[in-house]
């Protein structure tokens, strides 16, 4: 089988699970904020920041060296699985031990209780990590689909349970919990592979450095996407935290649920293109049409129609985060490119411009922060938008473009019908009045399938896009 059908079946796979987590992680977070109060997500917001840069710390650069490389031998995959354990360990207990002088930095003593969860979150994940990692590497992706959507039920369910018979704001993290227990079960199932034999050579070296390279890229950008809700916390308190980590996990994070899982099929694959630079370039920019084209429509809509969006989903007491939700989606318009672009730089072994890209992004990121929150949440969410349109994309394709496959020009000339597109949808879509009380669900359908119809039409009239439909139609009839 081609590596395009390989690469074909995975995504419809991984797309179809996609969209039912999509609708999952929607319901959840709309039960969950009509089950607990605003400053209960607001105190696991706090959290979270110093959670997430832990588990990027772990071992998920590890991983991708595992995924990316062209071959593997037992024993450097046993030394990667050692490797990992050993470093999650590490972090576990920095995260133990750091959790307490957070706790007196940000003035909440709650955070404590939850130090104990995200703890054992982290040492699983380190685990699940590479189980997951050996299943991307042999291609299962039905495999990984379906534990994909098997672990989202079961995360939803347990916590929607949780906080419902405990009302406590504890119940938001059980996820981290059941995820990779889910994938354990299901990656040791399915590769029957334990560590056996582990050796110290210079390909182990090679993917350690690699890895590291990644890591150091994922910190970075950890610390950027979290910078937001430790300064807001600061300077603006818990229940504005709330507001903004409520409209954030409505609109971006569903985002970066779909866009994840496609490059976690689409990396593997590019990285046996090797020196096959056409077969690279069409994977890729096929992928990023279809990705592009599913997403941006319906975070315009929504983006445009927030408060009616927002009064539909969450209720009127959520009015709050009606603006944050608008400008976060402009945000998620222009993020969907930026990680994909990613891709590229790991799937060609690029780790050290993949991490340049990050260490150059946090301070000028941050320091946009601490610029917008000077008006307040609004003003922080709007230095979002203009950090991740002025600087990260640009940087982003520059430096996507200086080596391997694509030029800059390539990769312009790859978005700049979805630019235009985007253009042309968000200019009618602003033209259409609305009354928020008299929005509804319906209303909400009817303005994403009008955002559908405008970004496809203007996407048509280029005849590579209008190629990439026709190949999508094809391989859709061959599935």
């Amino acid at each position: 089988m081609s590596f395009a059908a390989i690469a074909s079946r995975g995504i419809i796979y991984s797309g179809g699970v996609q969209v039912a987590k999509l609708i999952i992680s929607f319901s959840s977070a709309i039960m969950t904020a009509r089950i607990l109060a605003p400053a209960d997500f607001g105190i696991v917001a706090l959290a979270m920041p110093l959670f997430v840069i832990c588990q990027v710390l772990q071992s998920a650069g590890i991983s991708q060296s595992l995924i990316q490389r062209q071959t593997v031998t037992d024993t450097q995959r046993g030394g990667i699985f050692v490797a990992s354990i050993v470093l999650s360990a590490l972090v576990a207990i920095g995260l133990l031990a750091s959790m307490r002088v957070y706790t007196d930095y940000v003035h909440h003593a709650e955070l404590q209780s939850l130090v104990d969860i995200l703890s054992a979150g982290l040492l699983l994940g380190a685990i699940a990590n590479q189980a997951a990692a050996s299943l991307l590497r042999e291609m299962r992706f039905r495999l990984m689909a379906a534990r994909d959507l098997v672990s989202a039920v079961a995360s939803a369910t347990i916590m929607i349970l949780t906080a419902y018979f405990t009302r406590d704001y504890r119940s938001l993290v059980v996820p981290l919990l059941v995820d990779p227990i889910v994938t354990i079960f299901v990656a040791s199932f399915a590769t029957r592979w334990f560590p056996r034999k582990v050796a110290l050579d210079a390909g182990l070296k090679e993917m350690i450095s690699f890895g590291m390279s990644v890591t150091i890229h994922n910190v970075a950008n950890a610390i950027a996407r979290n910078a937001d809700k430790w300064i807001i916390a600061k300077y603006e308190g818990i229940f504005q935290l709330g507001l903004y980590d409520r409209a954030y996990r409505l609109l971006l994070l569903p985002v970066t649920e779909v866009v994840n899982p496609v490059g976690r099929v689409l990396i593997p694959v590019l990285a046996r293109c090797g020196e096959d630079g056409h077969q690279f370039r069409r994977l890729f920019g096929v992928t990023l049409t279809i990705l592009l084209a599913a997403i941006q429509p319906p975070v315009i809509a929504l983006t445009v129609y927030s408060h009616v969006t927002v009064e539909v989903l969450l209720g009127s007491s959520w009015s709050g985060a009606s603006d944050i939700f608008a400008w976060l989606g402009a945000a998620g318009v222009v993020q969907v490119a930026t990680y994909s672009l990613g891709w590229i730089f790991v799937s060609q072994g690029a780790g050290k411009e993949y991490a340049r890209l990050g260490l150059t992004s946090v301070p000028v990121t941050v320091s946009g922060f601490l610029i917008g929150i000077q008006w307040g949440v609004i003003g922080l969410a709007i230095s979002y938008v203009l950090t991740e349109l002025c600087f990260r994309l640009p940087l982003a394709i520059r430096w996507a473009g200086a080596r391997g496959h694509f030029s800059s020009r390539d990769l312009l000339k790859l978005l700049l019908p979805h630019m235009l597109a985007c253009l042309g949808t968000l200019l009618i879509a602003m033209s259409v009045p609305v009354d928020v009380e008299a929005g509804s669900p319906l209303f909400l359908s009817a303005a994403v399938c009008g955002c559908y119809s405008s970004y496809l039409a203007v996407l048509f009239c280029f005849a590579a896009k209008r190629e990439v439909a026709f190949t999508l139609m094809s391989k859709v009839r061959t599935v």
